[in-house]
């Protein structure tokens, strides 16, 4: 369709078409409506407790492990990589824990911890430090001495897909995980706050990463009331 539509405007601007026939002819080339099967899966909870096994020991995986937490929170791989010290806010004074940050297309973001997730933010800044500014994740030499370099998108992507070969989890990408924190906080019922904690303008958006399938559908149906 696209390689018509380029055919029809080129034979306009060679003056072989008019304005009216060139509209006329793009009316007629109708999109093609159809629907594909959705990208991405989701983690079932054995496959997310063997990463955080596969995330291993000592310096470097106590910093794979907060890494893998941040991104079963729903943070994006640019939003993992950009974060800093100063956007980790302990719990305290009837305050939880949370990252506060600066997402995707410039919006602020506040983004509570699940319990989990603290464990393993608080496991690795017991090794990083808390003193010295900079970045939250930072690069971890084989010999386990920790530098104050942050890490980049693509070692984000390489940390998470090294990870999950160690685990055995096969199919997965980094963007899988905020697609199973989604669907997981949909299951809860309480799609505006999944929109909130993911950071999307539009509810459509944050339904899109549903990825619970007939389970969702069973479980609703399940709970539906037919008084035979």
């Amino acid at each position: 369709l696209n390689a018509l539509r380029g055919v029809l405007r080129f034979a306009r601007k060679r003056k072989l078409l008019t304005h009216d026939q060139l509209a006329d002819r793009l009316d007629a080339l109708k999109t093609v409506k159809g629907s594909r099967a959705l990208a991405g899966r989701m983690l079932s909870p054995d496959e997310q407790r063997a990463l955080f096994v596969a995330c291993g020991e000592g310096a470097i995986g106590a910093r794979n492990a907060a890494l893998l937490a941040c991104a079963m929170m729903g943070l994006r791989r640019a939003e993992i990589a950009k974060l800093a010290l100063c956007d980790y806010t302990p719990a305290g004074d009837g305050v939880n824990a949370a990252l506060s940050f600066v997402g995707k297309r410039n919006k602020h973001r506040l983004v509570p911890l699940a319990p989990g997730a603290v464990k393993a933010v608080e496991a690795w800044l017991n090794v990083r430090g808390r003193v010295v500014a900079g970045p939250l994740l930072t690069r971890v030499s084989q010999t386990g001495t920790v530098s104050y370099e942050g890490l980049s998108r693509q070692s984000v992507y390489d940390t998470l897909g090294d990870i999950a070969r160690r685990a055995g989890v096969s199919k997965v990408t980094p963007h899988d995980f905020r697609r199973t924190v989604i669907s997981n906080m949909l299951d809860m019922g309480d799609p505006g706050a999944a929109q909130q904690i993911a950071g999307h303008e539009n509810i459509a958006t944050t339904l899109r990463y549903d990825r619970r399938g007939e389970r969702a559908k069973n479980a609703v149906a399940a709970k539906i009331d037919v008084p035979y």
